[in-house]
């Protein structure tokens, strides 16, 4: 299976170079500019969003949501919350304008998701959130 996506993939490059074509250059790790901390509850979310200025962390954002949904407490629901949590995070600092980020998920994620297919998981989801957004 993963054999076709990548030929598929492949064929989308070929196909259409502008719309999924990367310079060399935009794999270049960029310098963090945010740092997102986050934390949930099977009733809600918060985040908190910080920029550095003059070489320290400040306070950008601070959010919080209420979740509507009923989880009725079943666990298996925590890192759904909390990949929620991380990619609103991100979805906030898009809409503040800003493009072209440096993230660095290695702090948050390795305390939030210890296991290493977790990390991978929410290392993938972040760098999709910022390629299609």
């Amino acid at each position: 299976m993963g054999i076709w996506i990548w030929m598929a993939f492949l064929t989308l490059i070929a196909i259409h170079p502008k719309n999924y074509a990367r310079p060399i250059l935009s794999f270049k790790a960029r310098s963090t500019t945010f740092y997102a901390e986050f934390d949930s509850s099977f009733k809600g979310l918060g985040v908190v969003i910080l920029t550095i200025t003059n070489q320290v962390w400040t306070t950008y954002r601070v959010i919080s949501i209420d979740t509507p949904y009923l989880l009725y407490d079943n666990c298996s629901y925590q890192n759904t919350m909390e990949l929620t949590a991380m990619v609103f995070a991100v979805c906030v600092i898009r809409s503040l304008g800003h493009s072209d980020l440096g993230v660095d998920l290695s702090e948050t994620v390795i305390q939030h998701y210890p296991g290493e297919n977790m990390k991978d998981l929410a290392e993938v989801i972040v760098l999709l959130e910022l390629f299609f957004l």
